[in-house]
């Protein structure tokens, strides 16, 4: 039944790159062939990384839900084991699974945003929430920060924060950079920071 668990997946992550790719050229300005290429290279290599982190957890979770239903005292049918491998399989992948979309997303994002052609005009990046109630207190005081592209900032503060984040970056013109006096070096937000345990690759 694990080993089911595992293969299925694995075969959710295969279904979703045209998706990721689709995501990754619609978003910038003036896309270009090198960078949808390294999308789809970063994409690949981490939807294999995922695919298998998310599977034991899941087969984990599985097996943990199997064991309290043995000790209640309940009957495990087959039908009943297989209920409990699609409920945990379907919850556990679709969060991993749109996690590692909006991750490959902001990479590929960010990959197109450091094209020369693209820096001319637009060389910064905003950090923006969905800015609602369910946005993470550790995310919220990033909400409009802007550094260049270029920035080490973002290696630690570039989206997704965390599991289903909903966090994204955009395109700030080379006009607002020089009215804000953005440096080469912005310290981030107090407070702003990855989920514990999260980490973007």
């Amino acid at each position: 039944r694990e080993r089911d668990a595992l293969s299925t997946t694995k075969d959710v992550f295969k279904d979703i790159m045209a998706q990721a790719n689709y995501q990754g050229r619609k978003r910038a300005p003036g896309p270009t062939k090198m960078s949808v290429a390294a999308l789809r290279h970063m994409y690949r290599e981490r939807a294999e990384t995922l695919a298998i982190d998310a599977a034991e957890k899941m087969n984990a979770r599985v097996v943990k839900a199997l064991n309290q239903i043995k000790k209640s005292g309940k009957k495990l049918t087959q039908t009943g084991v297989r209920e409990v491998i699609d409920k945990y399989v379907n919850a556990y992948t679709g969060t991993v699974l749109r996690t590692v979309i909006n991750d490959e997303n902001e990479k590929g994002f960010m990959a197109q945003m450091s094209h020369p052609d693209v820096m001319k005009n637009n060389p910064g990046l905003r950090f923006v929430t969905m800015r609602d109630d369910r946005v993470r207190h550790n995310h919220s005081p990033a909400e409009g920060f802007v550094a260049r592209t270029s920035d080490p900032v973002w290696e630690e503060l570039r989206p997704p924060l965390g599991f289903n984040c909903r966090c994204r970056l955009e395109p700030v013109s080379s006009e607002e950079i020089k009215s804000l006096r953005i440096g080469h070096r912005e310290a981030p937000p107090a407070g702003a920071h990855r989920d514990d345990g999260f980490l973007a690759s």
